[in-house]
């Protein structure tokens, strides 16, 4: 038997234990609007912007808003801690209003997110924190798996972002700082050459980017494109973006050129690595 638990922000959170293949037939799903909240209100002043929920299902659900403190890992993956528990945490001024909200099937409700900035905030730099609203109340699906029926409790969640910038901050400042050959990988899709490129944000606000990654033969000119790779940074992040480079290039003498574009505001940035892919 294999029991399963996650928690993905903005995407439904299963919870089951179930024997062999199945199929899920699920009643409700949980979505809310936006994905992410931006304050910047002075210091001692109060700001409000709404979340809509919304229940797509056949079934009613309960929901309650939660708060928690994350961060990214080298790679990009958010890591959850309780809230408060960051120097860059903003959760302790924030006020959800309702706090539980039941939706009937196909119902739509606002709920109101008021942030209340400290008087002694100062310019202390972006805070941030994540806006959970998790179901409740369990909701019973049934699982085919052969000839078995395996019942599962499911439970949906979805995650806001939340952050706030002091008014006063406003650099915006993305870029490469390493363009590297890590050599050979093995995953489960088979046999790469990886390349690592190294962001960082040295500005003072949030930024988000897309990465274009372009590979040329040196010798034929050929080129091949990569799909873009997305980054969302805090300030003062670095994170590593690994690019893997099909088998079907080994013995070539290549050239990478990688662009970084984080919007019209800000100048294109480019790396770029001479490398060969030995056989």
């Amino acid at each position: 038997m294999m029991c399963l638990k996650g928690r993905v922000a903005g995407l439904v959170i299963l919870v089951w234990c179930f024997t062999g293949h199945f199929k899920i037939f699920a009643q409700g799903s949980l979505a809310a609007s936006p994905a992410r909240l931006f304050f910047n209100n002075d210091a001692g002043k109060r700001g409000m912007q709404t979340v809509r929920l919304s229940n797509s299902g056949t079934a009613p659900i309960i929901v309650k808003a939660s708060l928690q403190d994350w961060e990214r890992d080298s790679l990009g993956a958010k890591v959850y801690y309780p809230a408060g528990k960051l120097k860059s945490s903003n959760a302790a001024w924030l006020k959800v209003s309702p706090e539980v909200i039941e939706l009937a099937p196909g119902q739509e409700q606002e709920v109101a997110v008021n942030m209340n900035v400290p008087a002694d905030a100062g310019s202390s730099g972006v805070k941030n924190s994540m806006l959970f609203f998790t179901q409740v109340n369990e909701q019973k699906a049934t699982a085919a798996s052969g000839q078995k029926q395996v019942l599962i409790n499911i439970r949906f969640e979805v995650g806001i972002h939340v952050y706030y910038t002091p008014p006063a901050l406003t650099k915006k400042d993305l870029s490469f700082v390493a363009f590297d050959d890590r050599g050979k990988v093995k995953t489960p899709e088979g046999e790469f050459k990886r390349l690592a490129l190294v962001v960082k944000n040295a500005g003072e606000v949030s930024a988000d980017a897309r990465i274009h990654l372009e590979v040329t033969d040196a010798a034929s000119g050929e080129e091949f494109k990569f799909p873009d790779k997305s980054v969302a940074m805090l300030p003062g992040a670095r994170q590593i973006v690994y690019v893997d480079v099909p088998s079907k290039l080994a013995g070539r003498k290549l050239v990478a050129v990688a662009m970084l574009d984080s919007g019209a505001a800000a100048d294109l940035k480019v790396a770029e690595k001479a490398f060969e892919y030995a056989r």
